[in-house]
């Protein structure tokens, strides 16, 4: 946890995580109010990386599965760095603030993809560290409220677009209410926590996650790193690669499957239940009636879910979510699909 979320210890009955703060004495009930209430979510499990320099547009550019040049003080985009065989290392959101640019990596990744992105500067005039700024989630139905009056002006109104207000750089994200992200140098986040905590939940990381994951919006873990490309993960459903920008580290091997059509995975929303552990990120999923014994596809988040058991998305081969699916090393478990916000393309058509 960064030292300036420290006070968020105190707060009764937090559940800590490698130093994530997961939930505030009750997950079941976090996830509850995530979905139907108002809350608030000091994001410990995101990591800032910082680029700024003349040449930091050129530079991300050419790694990155988005189009960079879209990216301003108004407008934010989710994108991926992926490894020279097209498979994500690292899924995040890239936004601009202050002439910098700000990728929001999980805290497990942020360190080791730092050091690789450094290795490819080279000559360009760009500097790449790691930032000492905090996020804070809020999420709800009156959430545009809220931060309004907070503010002192309005929210963002779009998904993707971004609110500089003086020190805090605030950006609406998907979700089944208006809901927001956001990031800043600590005396202002943490001045922004402690009001709205007043005025809605806190909730901890896995509440935030339920939400990412009913949102459709992919993550990639120390687990998952070069396993999927970023189609299997849904990243081009929810605006996260351009297929029109230049060359990028993978870009030959995912413009290939773009356009070839030799897809043959896709993210998926399942809801797991009689579990009492939410599985972790590249857990295997088995469909033994048509693959046997070999693995299907692998668990990409989860988190509990308001109704018991635990909530996922899982990048499966599609045609196994017509068989009974069954977890690794989980007997019991009843698996089913959920629905996405958006619309998952039938690879068979």
């Amino acid at each position: 946890m960064h030292s300036d979320w420290e006070s968020v210890r105190q707060h009764a009955g937090t559940s800590l995580d490698n130093s994530i703060v997961q939930h505030f004495g009750d997950s079941r009930a976090e996830a509850q109010a995530a979905v139907c209430e108002d809350v608030t979510s000091p994001l410990t499990q995101t990591t800032l990386i910082q680029i700024s320099g003349v040449d930091k547009t050129v530079f991300c550019q050419g790694q990155f599965t988005n189009d960079v040049s879209l990216v301003s003080d108004r407008h934010s985009q989710l994108s991926a760095y992926c490894s020279p065989k097209g498979r994500m290392l690292a899924c995040f959101r890239h936004f601009q603030c202050d002439d910098n640019y700000y990728l929001t990596l999980p805290q497990e990744l942020a360190a080791a993809i730092l050091k690789r992105l450094r290795l490819f500067v080279l000559r360009a005039k760009a500097e790449l560290t790691a930032s000492d700024w905090l996020g804070l989630g809020l999420s709800g139905p009156n959430a545009e409220t809220l931060l309004t009056e907070y503010l002192g002006q309005s929210t963002p109104t779009a998904v993707d677009e971004v609110l500089v207000s003086g020190a805090l750089c605030t950006i609406r994200v998907p979700g089944p209410f208006p809901r927001f992200e956001l990031y800043g140098p600590a005396a202002p986040i943490l001045a922004c926590w402690q009001q709205l905590r007043q005025q809605a939940r806190p909730v901890g990381a896995a509440a935030w996650t339920l939400l990412d994951i009913r949102a459709g919006l992919p993550s990639v873990a120390e687990a998952t790193q070069d396993a999927f490309v970023p189609q299997m993960a849904n990243l081009d459903l929810v605006g996260g690669v351009s297929f029109h920008k230049g060359c990028y580290v993978g870009q030959e091997i995912i413009a290939r499957m773009h356009y070839l059509g030799r897809l043959k995975r896709r993210m998926f929303r399942l809801c797991l239940d009689n579990i009492a552990t939410r599985p972790a990120p590249g857990t295997d999923l088995f469909a033994p009636a048509l693959r046997g014994e070999q693995s299907v596809g692998q668990i990409v988040s989860s988190a509990p879910s308001p109704a018991g058991g635990s909530e996922a998305l899982a990048v499966l081969i599609q045609e196994c979510l017509k068989a009974d699916l069954q977890l690794a090393d989980q007997d019991g478990v009843a698996i089913s699909q959920q629905a996405l916000p958006y619309a998952v393309p039938d690879i068979a058509a």
